[in-house]
Formats: structure tokens, C-alpha cells, sequence
């Protein structure tokens, strides 16, 4: 007798999926509230990406013999990866941090989290996908989200309005990065070999600029904050590796969602840990709410 999809949801492959798509969210809203911290010792953003990424570059060369693929590998997909290392990886990730260090982890997360919207717009405009009313209604609810932000003044101290462009612009480069990667894994199907490329290209493309432009840019590491930022490379590594475990075997319907509700975790550990360094507002909770409910109907 066939099962109907309510049982579909109880077989043990399925849960475990729902399971690691929440710890997923649970390690990247954690990687952020780690990066403030990094940056209240006085490792700044510039600093702190470097650190970040070199300690994924080390996690994942580590793993590589047991992640790389069998036969041969299509050159267009290692091209499609590495862009979106340097698309999503590098220009997104580090302005993220850049995002977090001006308007603290409760604000730039559910911001930097509105990179759905920009993946669904992308990939209608330039993969024919369909628009669908729950992405329309996603993206309405998540601009509502990002305008109570920009319409009530300043929430976390000292971050002005025009702020919001930056972790929007990261949202934009995590996007592009992820549509590269939708389209990569269709030639190399083996995400976490995927996600290695991602990190190696982010790190050699990132070495030339930080030589470029570190007397112009503020980059210092202080001995604490690189252990944060080490933290906070293995949590996003080991976040993105559950993220893929839980797309490949779960119901992309229920998985895409879960991961979505990453500010949700970033808002609750900054109120524990964050509480004198960030301000916390009933504006600020119903635009993360905005935000979380928005992306979790675009993915959905």
C-alpha cells in the first residue's frame, strides 16, 4: 500500500533532513552573533574575513580526499563554482561582515537574510522560472520588513539608515552566488566538494586584494578576535555542509523554509550575549519577523 505524504514525513532519512536544515540555520545565525564579538575585541571586518576564510580553506583541505568526486569533472561546473566563490563566498560574506560590524548581528542578519529575493529574481530573469503568488507575497512581506528598519532611525548603536544598503548588497552577491551554484551542482553533483572550490577560489582571490588594499582599508586581527573568527569559519563550513546534506536528501518544500529562519537564532543569542552593545526594539522584532515569514514563502 502506498504511503501518502504524511508518512513521507516520518521516514527517518526526511527527519534527519528537517533536522540538519535547522542546525544549518542554527550555525550561520550563530556564525554572526560570533563575528560581533570578534569585532567588540577589535578584529575589523577586513581582518576578520581573512581569519574566516583561511580557517574553512584548512577545514576543507583537510577533507578533500574524502571528498573528491570519482571519474572526471566537467571544467564549466569547477568555472561555475568558483565564480560563485567569488560572486557569494567572497564579496558576500565579506561585506556581511562589514554589515555586522556597523549595525550589529540582530540588524544586518534578517537584512543580509533577504538574499532569497534576490535569488528568485534572478533566477526568473535569467533561468525562466515562474512566479509564483507565495514568492510575490514573500517579497512583499520582506520589503515591509527592511522598511520598518530604514523608517524608524537608528536601532542598534550607531548605525544610520543608509547603512541598510550594505548588508542588502551582500544579499545581492550571496544570491548570485547561490544561482551559480544551483547551476554547478547540475554538472558536478557533489556539493560538498562544490563548496570547497568555493572556499579555495574566496581565498586566492582575496589574497591579491588584501595585499592591494589593506593600507586603505581598516584590517586589523587581534589574538581574540582571530579565535572568533576561527569559530565562526567552522561554524559557516560546517553550516553549509549540513545545508547540502539536507537539500540532497530532504523535501526541498520543507528544507529551503527551515534554513530560512536563521535570524531567528542570530536575534535570540545577540539578546543573551549582545544585550549591552545592541539595542533591542519591538520595530526590530517585527521586521525580523517580516524578513523570516518573507524568505520562508519565497522558498517555499
Amino acid at each position: 500500500m502506498p504511503q501518502g505524504r504524511g508518512e513521507d514525513r516520518l521516514e527517518p532519512a526526511i527527519l534527519a533532513s528537517d533536522a540538519l536544515a535547522i542546525a544549518s540555520a542554527f550555525f550561520f545565525g550563530t556564525a554572526i552573533v560570533v563575528a560581533r564579538r570578534g569585532n567588540l575585541v577589535g578584529t575589523t571586518a577586513a581582518g576578520g574575513y581573512f581569519v574566516n576564510v583561511l580557517a574553512s580553506t584548512i577545514l576543507f583541505t583537510a577533507i578533500l580526499p574524502f571528498i573528491l568526486p570519482r571519474g572526471g569533472v566537467p571544467i564549466f561546473g569547477i568555472v561555475l563554482y568558483s565564480l560563485s566563490g567569488i560572486t557569494g563566498t567572497l564579496l558576500g560574506r565579506a561585506i556581511q561582515y562589514v554589515a555586522i560590524n556597523k549595525m550589529g548581528a540582530a540588524t544586518a542578519a534578517p537584512l543580509t537574510n533577504t538574499y532569497p529575493i534576490f535569488t528568485a529574481a534572478i533566477a526568473i530573469g535569467f533561468l525562466g522560472e515562474n512566479v509564483s503568488v507565495p514568492i510575490l507575497l514573500g517579497t512583499i512581506l520582506t520589503i515591509l520588513g527592511v522598511a520598518t528598519l530604514s523608517s524608524g532611525g537608528e536601532y542598534s548603536r550607531g548605525w544610520k539608515t543608509r547603512y541598510i544598503a550594505v548588508p542588502l548588497t551582500s544579499a545581492f552577491f550571496i544570491a548570485m552566488g547561490t544561482v551559480l551554484r544551483k547551476v554547478a551542482v547540475g554538472l558536478i553533483p557533489d556539493p560538498v566538494f562544490g563548496v570547497a572550490i568555493t572556499n579555495y577560489t574566496a581565498f586566492l582571490v582575496y589574497l591579491p586584494f588584501m595585499g592591494v588594499t589593506m593600507h586603505k582599508v581598516s584590517f586589523k586581527i587581534t589574538r581574540r578576535g582571530a579565535l572568533y573568527f576561527v569559530a565562526v569559519g567552522l561554524l559557516s563550513s560546517v553550516a553549509l555542509i549540513a545545508q547540502f546534506a539536507a537539500l540532497t536528501n530532504g523535501l526541498v518544500v520543507v528544507v529551503s523554509p527551515l534554513l530560512g529562519i536563521s535570524p531567528i537564532f542570530t536575534f535570540l543569542l545577540a539578546f543573551l550575549f549582545l544585550r549591552r552593545e545592541e539595542r533591542f526594539t519591538y520595530r526590530l522584532i517585527l521586521a525580523v519577523l517580516l524578513v523570516v515569514i518573507g524568505v520562508v514563502l519565497v522558498t517555499a
